[in-house]
């Protein structure tokens, strides 16, 4: 049974840690080449697995999920100024390209624990899963988690399994693991193929040591995983979360990420276990991706919902609109926002060369979790709604630096030449 998809989920915001470069310096004299883009998986490459998809999200367990009135503080929804705002406000009839270009990408992640043995007994096979708990809820300051109502399947906020890895000798190992939902935000842009879209990498491949330094208060328990995955990716362009069906909730329908690529940089980050602090690594924050409509294969996302362009060059200081549905507290110390990611939100200000990271821009910003992945624009044209990417919404230094960091700011990468490499893959698969 399709259900609304305001009722999914709230953001639950990893917020980004990072680890030590892992590239090999060059030889004196030489040149290194760029590292080559990673292509990590496939994620739903048959309708089969594309339906299986959709179902996920559709389903009774998604029937009333909407807590963003326990989960936020009490403020208001949204700053109303250019560090956010309603696009609505600006867009009213909805006419703006951005409007259906920028979406909310919805995915289920997973925190692995380390395999344990146990005594084996009747039915245990390998690859079986078991589900051994429904939460509706993380406490934070209880450090547990608080049961689900086995009666309302809408509560099922955190699902417990225990995948069986191998029986032997009587004796079972088996893999603990605990998914929940989380969500980013995207952006169609112009490609080859039509259905190119691109978002922060940590969206999509998020490195072990994230875990540990931005577990938060929705995901502490996840501080001892051995891994932290992401899966069931849809992107809904034009998301209008404040609609009562999902017909005008996911205008454009809903459409299966099939493919997705990382900066190289990202993906090495994501490979390693190394736990020391480098924002550095947020330079290479980029994921592009493909998606389909399995309900109407062959139609391109770009023909539905139009594309804005997009560019790799050196980071220029000029007006920069950063789009996104904020769906978590603002951070640090400042006036708090209560966004509820049902709504696409806007900054404007001018953007510059971050004071740390050479090839990161900084903008003058209030969004919070659920923004990740949003487009920054320049060049852009509020009526007609079409701009130009350069950057993405990567994370914000008061995440890590708390009082010492610049809590209304947002950092993203900007789109380089090792960028363009990964674009040129993606828009040709």
């Amino acid at each position: 049974m399709r259900r609304p998809l305001r009722h999914l989920l709230t953001a639950a915001l990893i917020a980004a840690a990072a680890v030590l470069p892992v590239s090999v310096p060059a030889p004196a004299g030489a040149t290194a080449p760029p590292p080559a883009p990673v292509y990590p998986q496939w994620w739903a490459d048959t309708p089969a697995k594309q339906f299986a998809v959709l179902d996920y999200w559709t389903g009774d367990d998604f029937a009333r999920w909407d807590f963003t009135i326990t989960q936020y503080p009490e403020g208001p929804y949204f700053t109303d100024t250019d560090r956010g705002r309603k696009w609505s406000a600006v867009d009213p009839q909805g006419n703006a390209a951005v409007t259906d270009t920028v979406g909310r990408v919805f995915a289920r992640q997973t925190a692995t624990w380390q395999a344990v043995t146990r005594p084996s007994v009747a039915g245990d096979a390998v690859g079986a899963v078991r589900e051994t708990g429904a939460f509706k809820s993380w406490d934070a300051d209880a450090k547990a988690f608080v049961p689900a109502d086995p009666v309302v399947p809408a509560e099922r906020h955190f699902i417990e399994t225990q995948e069986i890895i191998k029986v032997e000798n009587g004796q079972t190992t088996e893999y603990r693991h605990i998914s929940w939902p989380t969500t980013c935000s995207a952006n169609s842009v112009d490609s080859a193929n039509g259905r190119t879209i691109v978002t922060a990498g940590h969206c999509t491949l998020v490195p072990v040591p994230m875990i540990a330094k931005a577990a938060g208060d929705k995901n502490g328990f996840a501080q001892d995983a051995i891994d932290l995955t992401n899966d069931k990716m849809i992107f809904v362009p034009g998301y209008r979360g404040d609609a009562p069906d999902l017909a005008s909730q996911a205008p454009h329908g809903l459409w299966v990420v099939d493919k997705i690529y990382t900066t190289g940089q990202w993906s090495a980050f994501g490979q390693v276990g190394v736990s020391a602090l480098n924002l550095f690594n947020f330079q290479y924050d980029v994921a592009m991706m493909t998606v389909v409509d399995p309900h109407r294969p062959g139609v391109r996302l770009a023909d539905e919902v139009g594309a804005q362009h997009i560019a790799f060059r050196p980071i220029a200081a000029k007006e920069t609109y950063a789009f996104g549905y904020p769906a978590a507290p603002s951070f640090g110390s400042g006036p708090v926002a209560r966004y509820d990611g049902t709504s696409l939100v806007y900054a404007k200000n001018i953007a510059k060369k971050d004071w740390t990271m050479s090839l990161n821009y900084t903008l003058d910003a209030n969004l919070s979790g659920g923004a990740s992945g949003g487009p920054m624009l320049q060049d852009f044209d509020p009526v007609a709604g079409i701009g130009t990417q350069v950057s993405l919404n990567s994370f914000n230094y008061s995440q890590f630096l708390g009082s010492l960091g610049n809590a209304q700011n947002i950092v993203g990468p900007s789109f380089t030449e090792d960028t363009r490499i990964l674009y040129n893959l993606v828009q040709m698969s």
